[in-house]
């Protein structure tokens, strides 16, 4: 800190009060600031372990359901129809064949989850009652357009 302290005596100010414009003096003036406090008080680097943040999920649980539609997902063989999607003449007809591509996709995956909603019940016979969760969600998300 005594360094920080005399600085401000020591320093040649001349390129501050020889300025042209008043930009240039507050630049001059902003640079030898910052010199001051990197000679004073140098940056130490932290290195801080790393956590696991997922970058487009609520929260924890739903990256874990995702990561399991997608393992389950890849043990099946998909045909994605995206020729549909792309030459639809607009854009209501390309959103309900990039939704029968997905439900195309969630049926190949998790096979013998009903599409219907009206009835709850509980999956016992069903492969991963994390897929059904995904499932359900999903299908709770179309019904609302």
């Amino acid at each position: 800190l005594q360094s920080l302290y005399q600085f401000p005596v020591t320093w040649n100010w001349d390129e501050v009060y020889e300025a042209p414009c008043a930009e240039a003096a507050f630049k001059a003036f902003n640079t030898t600031l910052a010199t001051a406090l990197n000679t004073a008080c140098p940056k130490i680097p932290l290195r801080l372990k790393k956590r696991f943040k997922p970058k487009h999920f609520a929260d924890e649980e739903a990256f874990k359901l995702k990561e399991r539609y997608l393992q389950s997902l890849y043990q099946f063989p998909v045909t994605w129809n995206w020729d549909e999607v792309y030459e639809a003449p607009c854009a209501e007809a390309a959103f309900k064949a990039f939704n029968t591509t997905l439900a195309t996709a969630l049926n190949t995956a998790c096979p013998k989850i009903p599409l219907r909603l009206k009835k709850r019940f509980k999956p016992k016979h069903f492969a991963d009652e994390e897929a059904f969760k995904l499932k359900e969600r999903y299908l709770q998300s179309l019904y609302q357009f």
